[in-house]
């Protein structure tokens, strides 16, 4: 009889687990009309239905979908303490198809800053996934505050997603102090037209291919990090702040390291760093880095800030046409490179043309406080070029520069300068 009843109990409580694994399949959600509220809206799914693993789609007709009457909450947890930040619905994904939606959050103004605005964007998650999608808001499009402050992590995985014209916070922002931030992206990820800085986060991962366009904020347009990784085909392009219009590490000790063919065309920094600002730590780019057209007060392209930096060149570089005009911590030095760091080296072909620095240094200007410090320029088979930079020109007209000396390299402090390759050009 005892054997009886323990096959009783077994067998129910196989069949118990196995209703309770039919009851926890993910579900896919339709959004049938692009409303605020209501039944087959954006809101009420993610309000009354959607599980932790559910997919969202819309359907045919349903291309944007506008939030104006509050932050998202989700019916898992609704509770949201000033103080204590829950998870959202984990693992969701939300896809917009083939003709992609648009998603925009128009929150009302918000009462408490902490309790409102840190929660006004979309989908603060530990975990999602978006395809097809152009996200819009008027704080972060995400914004993920841990339910521990100290630390956290938030992966996106992504496929043709764009975050654009965020406003009141970065795009994306990591709310905590010590976390990872990782977008693993599939065919393009963009950030373009943000006011208050694309992505800011402790440590921030991505994928190849993607595009930093027309965003601003106080300290990088771009990507704010303490360490910063990005994959091949990176492309940052009229990015503006005071510190590295691209990128800005923005404290000591910060980490870059930047894939293969990274471009910069016309970043501004009004201080230093019109594309990579760095206050220490150690940048390395690939091979094919094309900087072009980039200003700053100091450090036209690149400004390292900190003593205990090194800075790092695939072969291919080519820095063109980048300026500092006057301002910042080196004065105008350095049209393309102003650093006080450690080590500066360059590998393959390099070129530098058309470089202009209102101070020191049309290309590159080397102020270190290590008296071991080395520039290496080896470009191993291929070739180094300086051809056209100038020291000393006049931006009274920003449009048209005017005046100035050739030169190329200028070193305040000694340093061992080695420059190796089969053609070597001065002009």
């Amino acid at each position: 009889m005892r054997q009886s009843n323990q096959i009783l109990v077994t067998l129910l409580s196989v069949s118990l687990f196995s209703s309770a694994i039919l009851l926890a399949q993910p579900t896919t959600h339709t959004v049938s009309n692009n409303s605020d509220s209501g039944v087959g809206s954006f809101r009420h799914i993610i309000e009354n239905l959607a599980e932790n693993g559910d997919t969202i789609v819309f359907a045919p007709g349903v291309n944007t979908v506008t939030l104006t009457t509050g932050v998202l909450k989700n019916h898992i947890d609704t509770t949201f303490p000033v103080d204590l930040y829950t998870l959202f619905i984990n693992g969701l994904t939300i896809d917009g198809g083939s003709s992609g939606v648009t998603i925009i959050s128009e929150h009302v103004p918000p009462i408490d800053w902490e309790d409102q605005v840190r929660r006004n964007g979309i989908f603060p998650v530990s975990e999602i996934t978006l395809k097809n999608l152009t996200l819009t808001s008027s704080g972060s499009a995400i914004y993920f505050p841990s339910s521990n402050p100290v630390g956290g992590s938030l992966t996106i995985n992504t496929e043709n997603v764009t975050f654009n014209s965020c406003a009141g916070d970065s795009a994306v922002r990591l709310g905590v102090i010590f976390g990872t931030l990782t977008f693993n992206n599939t065919g393009t990820l963009t950030f373009s037209n943000n006011t208050t800085g694309a992505v800011m986060a402790p440590v921030v991962i991505f994928g190849d291919n993607v595009t930093f366009i027309n965003n601003s904020g106080g300290n990088s347009g771009g990507v704010n990090a303490i360490d910063m990784t990005l994959g091949n085909n990176a492309t940052f392009t009229g990015n503006t702040s005071a510190w590295g219009g691209a990128a800005n590490g923005g404290a000591a000790n910060r980490n870059m390291r930047f894939g293969n063919a990274a471009t910069f065309i016309n970043n501004t920094a009004t201080n230093g760093g019109g594309a990579v600002f760095c206050a220490g730590g150690e940048i390395v780019f690939g091979s094919h880095g094309v900087f072009v057209g980039n200003t700053a007060g100091g450090g036209g392209a690149i400004e390292i800030g900190g003593v205990e930096a090194s800075l790092a060149f695939g072969s291919n570089t080519l820095f063109d046409g980048n300026t500092a005009t006057g301002g910042g911590t080196f004065g105008g030095s350095g049209g393309t490179i102003s650093t006080i760091a450690g080590d500066v080296s360059f590998s393959g072909n390099t070129f530098f043309t058309g470089n202009l620095a209102s101070g020191e240094g049309g290309a590159i200007y080397f102020y270190n406080y290590n008296p071991r410090a080395m520039m290496v320029l080896n470009a191993n088979d291929g070739n180094i070029a300086f051809s056209g930079n100038k020291s000393g020109v006049s931006f009274a007209n920003p449009s048209n520069p005017t005046g100035g000396t050739p030169n190329s390299i200028h070193m305040r402090t000694a340093v061992t300068l080695d420059i190796r390759g089969t053609q070597c050009l001065f002009r």
